[in-house]
């Protein structure tokens, strides 16, 4: 079987969507009854950026999106799927399966990673600065993360940052990739269980151009 994840604008606005195939390549009944689930998620537009499965094969999606018409802009959103496509209920804001994360500021959901206790690391920016957040198995700000449930990049004062990749060393530090003014950046926090702030910078924005087609950041 193959999940896939995205979005999609069949009208005005883009909607999450998720989908399950079969072995053949062709849609999974089991899954929402025609193997394909579109959902209005906020208020306008909203947008899917990513998936993981956790230990029970429960869907776990991430993106962002205006939560209400009085949200100044978008705020990053976790919602949690059964494996047959319905959402979980007890997860997330008012028995929603949808957990709605405003840090007062604007935020653009980037990636995620489920950690062996369960809990989640949503990774993105607010604001302009690379953000961490962690999310506890009900979809609730973990508070003992962090500052308040989560970490902000602004230590350094890097400027203007875009968040392109993270990934999860073997010693559980994170390493975060992307851009900051322009210029390519990396730098690590400490991991699980506890994140206490940033560790480190590893490789600062420097000055000088970049061609455009050029400015973005990976890890490898």
């Amino acid at each position: 079987e193959i999940l896939g994840c995205g979005y999609t604008k069949p009208g005005r606005f883009t909607k999450f969507a998720v989908f399950r195939l079969d072995t053949d390549g062709n849609p999974d009944p089991r899954f929402d009854g025609d193997g394909i689930k579109i959902m209005d998620i906020g208020v306008e537009n909203a947008f899917c950026e990513g998936m993981v499965l956790d230990k029970d094969q429960n869907i776990l999606l991430m993106g962002h999106t205006r939560r209400n018409q009085y949200a100044r802009g978008f705020d990053f959103v976790v919602l949690k799927l059964f494996p047959n496509g319905m959402f979980d209920r007890g997860y997330g804001n008012e028995g929603s399966g949808i957990s709605y994360i405003d840090l007062g500021g604007t935020e653009y959901a980037t990636g995620m990673h489920i950690q062996q206790d369960g809990n989640l690391l949503l990774m993105g920016t607010s604001n302009h600065k690379v953000t961490v957040v962690r999310i506890n198995e009900h979809g609730k700000l973990d508070k003992s993360f962090g500052t308040n449930g989560q970490l902000t990049n602004d230590n350094f004062k890097l400027g203007r940052e875009k968040l392109y990749d993270f990934t999860i060393q073997d010693n559980h530090k994170i390493l975060l990739a992307g851009m900051a003014d322009e210029a390519p950046f990396v730098s690590r926090v400490h991991g699980n269980p506890d994140i206490m702030g940033l560790e480190e910078i590893l490789m600062s924005p420097w000055e000088g151009g970049l061609s455009k087609s050029k400015k973005y950041a990976s890890l490898s």
